[in-house]
C-alpha cells in the first residue's frame, strides 16, 4: 500500500422517491490505500453498486465525510468502472480494436491496441471483430482492455463476473488479481460472491 486514497466517514447515501425517502447507504465508515484490493459484498439492494458510483464520482448525493485527492480531474482522469454487462461499453458499430484505439486516442495512452489486447489475453485477430461476434468473457476482457486504456489508477469492478460461467469467472479473477499486482492498480471489486471475493481480495466490507 502506498498512502491513503478515500476515506468515508459516517457517510451517507439518501433517495427520495415519489414523496419518500430511503437511505441506500446509511452511516458507513470504509478506508482505501493506493494498491489495495478491497472486496465490497452484500446481498442484493445492500448498496454495493451505490457504494461503487459514489468511489468513481458519479454519485454526489451524499452526506457525511467523504475524502479523496483533490487533483485536478482526479475522477475521470485516475477512476474507472468495469460494469456486469460488458456489452454495454461498447458502440455495437465500432471494431474491438476500433472501440479500444477511441479511448487511446481520448487519454493519449502509452498503449497499443496490441498491447492491451496482450495484457487481457486476448488473440489480435479479435480487434477486427465486432462485440456481438465475441464470447461474453471475451467481451468482458476487451471491456478491461479498453478501461486500462486511460492509464487508470483505480478500477471498480461491479458484479463483472456474475453473468459469466465458473471457469471463465476464475480466468478473469487472475486477470484482476495481475492488474492490482503487477500493474499496481488500485481494485475495488464489488460481488455478492463471497467466494470469489476471497479469492481475489486483501480486506473485504460487507454491506447489511
Amino acid at each position: 500500500m502506498d498512502g491513503f486514497l478515500y476515506y468515508l466517514n459516517n457517510f451517507s447515501v439518501c433517495f427520495s422517491k415519489k414523496g419518500r425517502s430511503f437511505f441506500a447507504l446509511k452511516s458507513i465508515n470504509l478506508d482505501l490505500f493506493w494498491g489495495d484490493c478491497l472486496g465490497i459484498v452484500g446481498c442484493s439492494g445492500s448498496g454495493k453498486t451505490t457504494l461503487g458510483r459514489v468511489l468513481c464520482g458519479l454519485e454526489k448525493n451524499y452526506s457525511g465525510s467523504f475524502i479523496f485527492p483533490k487533483s485536478d480531474c482526479f475522477f475521470k482522469n485516475s477512476v474507472q468502472l468495469v460494469y456486469q454487462d460488458p456489452f454495454s461499453s461498447f458502440n455495437p458499430k465500432y471494431t474491438i480494436g476500433d472501440s479500444i484505439a477511441e479511448i487511446i486516442n481520448l487519454y493519449k495512452s502509452k498503449y497499443s491496441v496490441s498491447d492491451l489486447l496482450n495484457l487481457v489475453s486476448l488473440n489480435q485477430d479479435l480487434s477486427k471483430r465486432f462485440p456481438f461476434q465475441l464470447s461474453g468473457g471475451q467481451k468482458q476482457r476487451a471491456s478491461i482492455a479498453r478501461v486500462l486504456a486511460s492509464n487508470p489508477r483505480i478500477i471498480v469492478f461491479d458484479e463483472s463476473l456474475s453473468a459469466l460461467d465458473i471457469e471463465t469467472q476464475f480466468s478473469i479473477l487472475d486477470l484482476i488479481r495481475f492488474i492490482n499486482s503487477i500493474l499496481r492498480i488500485t481494485v475495488v471489486f464489488i460481488s455478492h460472491d463471497i467466494n470469489s471475493v476471497y479469492y481475489l481480495c486483501d480486506r473485504v466490507v460487507v454491506l447489511n
